[in-house]
């Protein structure tokens, strides 16, 4: 089992009972030894689209999520206890294009399945390669605004060859988008036999509840808590809400706000980019 702690000087990580309200966060009661699973599009080519179906333990299994594409998220699917797969699809296809063998996940847990790494031939590496990274979900605390919670996911192969083994979290204010406030750090996790399983940890925050709101970066770690010199990649809540991956209805946040609407927790998840002169790309998703 791999492990990946986000640190912050001198928070205190926990992790004590707490659950989201919202589609794909929605944490689905389990019972019987059910496990909650979703899968995350983090791969760039994949295929022609980008977009591929997830089933379960098999090309004809129960299908976890249809055309899901880059950057998207399905929604938790209670699964019963014992071995699964997860089996990758290109969309409306039937030949699977990788298997990953998840193994008995804990009953009564939340995982995320990142679908990540290169999938052309002649760009793959030891380390780039398609691959799954499977992530227990933290179960986050209680906390009221302006307190907030985030989890940070290493899941950008690319990074690894780019010189970001570990990369930094942070987050800046709108009306200065380099002022830059680091929060942790998480480590790639290199898959054993395509699949490498990692514990998601958590840290809680300061948000920022009133306007102009709050943004999130990602960079290179420089091993100190100083400011990045270099932000691979930014994420604003707007765009979290308009890109349609958190499951939030009606109009995109402009205001930027976190935690807003009630909503406390945020899984945020680096991810190899398609395009562009960094190697990551950030997602989130409201839990």
């Amino acid at each position: 089992m791999y492990r990946r702690v986000l640190v912050a000087a001198g928070l205190a990580l926990a992790a004590l009972a707490g659950c989201g309200p919202l589609n794909p966060g929605t944490i689905i009661a389990t019972n019987g030894g059910n496990f909650n699973l979703r899968v995350l599009q983090g791969s760039p080519d994949v295929d022609t689209a980008s977009t591929i179906d997830a089933r379960l333990d098999s090309a004809t299994g129960a299908l976890l999520g249809t055309s899901i594409g880059y950057g998207k998220m399905t929604a938790y699917s209670p699964i019963g206890s014992g071995a699964h797969s997860l089996v990758v699809e290109a969309a409306g296809g039937t030949t699977p294009i990788m298997t990953c063998s998840l193994g008995a996940l804990t009953p009564g847990a939340n995982y995320t399945v990142v679908v990540a790494g290169k999938f052309a031939a002649g760009v793959q590496t030891a380390t780039t390669s398609l691959q799954c990274q499977v992530f227990a979900e933290p179960i986050y605390p209680t906390v009221t605004s302006p307190s907030a919670n985030i989890a940070f996911h290493h899941a950008a192969p690319s990074a690894v060859t780019a010189g970001g083994t570990v990369l930094s979290i942070g987050t800046y204010p709108q009306n200065a988008p380099t002022t830059y406030t680091g929060w942790g750090t998480a480590q790639f996790a290199n898959p054993v036999s395509g699949v490498a399983f990692t514990t998601a940890s958590y840290v809680t925050i300061n948000g920022s509840a009133t306007a102009p709101g709050i943004g999130f970066y990602t960079a290179p770690s420089n091993g100190t808590t100083a400011p990045p010199t270099t932000v691979w990649s930014t994420l604003s809540p707007s765009q979290v809400n308009s890109a349609g991956v958190s499951g939030l209805t009606g109009t995109a946040d402009t205001g930027n706000l976190f935690p807003t609407s009630g909503i406390m927790n945020f899984s945020l998840y680096a991810i190899d980019a398609q395009t562009g002169s960094t190697p990551v790309t950030l997602v989130g998703v409201f839990d």
